[in-house]
């Protein structure tokens, strides 16, 4: 009775083995596909923060050299008000002397 037991308790617990290798072997597949989607989903996440943070970043670009070249022409105006203003100046003393 010891050895035919023992034959088929090893036959069970190879096939339960088999099984399990089986089962592993297939949910493998499955697990590595969910990685995958999660990877994608990540990337293509992060790929819209990025094209976000990008357009924030050239609009403030814009907006700074828009409000330089403002300045530059302020600055060009200031500058040729106050020739007009010392050439008038100049004129009208000349008129007097």
């Amino acid at each position: 009775m010891g050895r035919p037991y023992h034959l088929k308790r090893v036959f069970s617990l190879g096939a339960l083995f088999a099984m399990v290798a089986l089962t592993s072997a297939a949910q493998q597949p499955d697990d590595l596909q969910n990685q995958v989607e999660q990877l994608r989903q990540q990337y293509e996440q992060t790929t819209r923060e990025m094209q976000q943070r990008i357009s924030v970043l050239e609009k403030q670009i814009q907006e700074q050299k828009a409000s330089s070249e403002r300045a530059k022409q302020g600055a060009v105006s200031s500058v040729e008000l106050a020739a007009e203003q010392a050439a008038q100046k100049a004129l009208l003393e000349s008129r007097i002397k």
